[in-house]
């Protein structure tokens, strides 16, 4: 079963469930004592969740640049950032060129990740 670490971890600190992996990149901070995906022998499976902010085609640079502002400030903010840790979360903020290469990524990563188990995506 692969689910949220804020599901599942209350539930695997009591023993009532184990946990093999985290499906991040790296090991949580709320329990560093579980491997990665990677470090379990599965390193292709890297699943996490992941938010992003898009506006309309032709959003003029101007507004771009104020919601870009606005989204890193927020993202940053220490009380933000303190409350989403405590959930398990992480907080990172990327330019417009590093987000587009992570979507991309991202999706070719998933694309072979279905195509690895039978699925052939559309």
């Amino acid at each position: 079963m692969v689910e949220g670490m804020t599901i599942l971890l209350p539930q695997v600190k009591t023993g009532r469930v184990r946990a093999y992996a985290v499906t991040s990149r790296q090991r949580s901070k709320l329990a560093p004592e579980i491997p990665t995906t990677a470090e379990a022998g599965m390193p292709k499976l890297v699943i996490s969740s992941w938010y992003g902010v898009w506006g309309p085609p032709g959003l003029p640079d101007d507004i771009t640049r104020q919601l870009a502002a606005a989204v890193e400030k927020a993202a940053s903010s220490p009380d933000l950032v303190s409350r989403l840790e405590g959930l398990g979360l992480t907080t990172t903020f990327m330019k417009d060129a590093e987000f587009k290469t992570f979507i991309r990524e991202e999706s070719e990563r998933g694309k072979e990740l279905l195509r690895g188990a039978g699925f052939e995506p559309q």
